[in-house]
């Protein structure tokens, strides 16, 4: 404290008093508290294996305000990842999250990848795809295969940055099953997934 006092002129008390206060906001060049650059600051992209995936295109300008949680319906993430780089398969999703909790990007944020069909939102008809980023979990969806501990932390981690870095509500982080047409058509994540553990990770 003594020795930034008098780098800065200013009488070495080493006590933090009111002069000292305005010469180090000064030396920082801020007159008052500083703000995260990115909202709640709390989560940072966690690493991902890049696997482009042709079956994507774009939202046309729609700004991304939903996430959408799919099963992938098998257990064999690298047999679903192969498929969703298929162009011949039609469909896709911007992550996967594997068995081991290795998460996959298979299309960029800003492009609309095919994860979801015909839905709604809220009631509300709308072409899901284009609002939303589809984040696929390698699980069979049959409610008795369990989600791994490794597959929640990085859903957590995945979730809660994306949720931050587009301001997505918590209202419209979803499954499948929440969205689709007619009603009862999926039941993606699956009846055993642990959505309170996943919104309290994230909140």
């Amino acid at each position: 404290m003594k020795k930034f006092q008098a780098d800065n002129k200013l009488p070495t008390t080493g006590f933090y008093g009111d002069l000292t206060q305005a010469a180090l906001k000064k030396a920082l060049g801020t007159s008052g508290p500083t703000t995260p650059t990115t909202p709640g600051g709390k989560f940072t992209k966690p690493a991902v294996i890049n696997a482009p995936s042709p079956n994507q295109n774009s939202r046309g300008g729609t700004k991304i305000d939903t996430i959408v949680m799919h099963h992938t319906a098998t257990n064999n993430g690298a047999g679903d990842l192969s498929w969703m780089r298929n162009p011949q398969s039609k469909v896709s999703a911007h992550y996967m999250v594997d068995r081991d909790g290795k998460i996959y990007q298979l299309v960029g944020d800003d492009k609309r990848a095919w994860h979801a069909g015909k839905g709604e939102l809220h009631g509300v008809p709308s072409d899901i795809n284009n609002r939303s980023i589809g984040i696929e979990i390698v699980n069979d969806g049959s409610g008795k295969t369990p989600f791994t501990e490794a597959q929640y932390k990085s859903l957590t981690q995945l979730t809660g940055y994306l949720k931050q870095q587009h301001n997505i509500p918590m209202k419209n982080i979803v499954g499948h099953a929440d969205v689709a047409v007619p009603k009862g058509r999926k039941n993606d994540p699956a009846p055993n997934f642990d959505w309170n553990r996943l919104r309290k990770g994230i909140s």
